[in-house]
């Protein structure tokens, strides 16, 4: 298995902390404002029962800033993704 990682100390900085802000921000008035198109409708029921803003009809659905930040801070910190030659690990800095 191979284990993956950023690099150490920081050396490579392609976006400012000011970028790194701006997009965060941005897609959390996406996820808020514009919403995203979900298809399956048990992900929907999961999303309302969440307490999304879920349009049936549309299939769109809306999810405040709070609710986004909640579930990405419950996330794993290592992830495995499995591929046909081998395994690689992902790890947060």
């Amino acid at each position: 298995m191979i284990e993956a990682k950023g690099l150490d100390g920081g050396l490579y900085t392609p976006l400012s902390d000011e970028d790194i802000e701006k997009i965060h921000l941005t897609s959390m008035r996406v996820f808020s404002e514009v919403g995203i198109r979900v298809s399956n409708e048990r992900a929907r029921e999961l999303f309302a029962d969440a307490g999304a803003r879920v349009d049936i009809d549309s299939g769109l659905v809306k999810i405040e800033p709070g609710m986004v930040m909640e579930v990405t801070g419950k996330a794993p910190e290592m992830i495995t993704l499995y591929g046909e030659i081998m395994k690689v690990r992902f790890k947060d800095k």
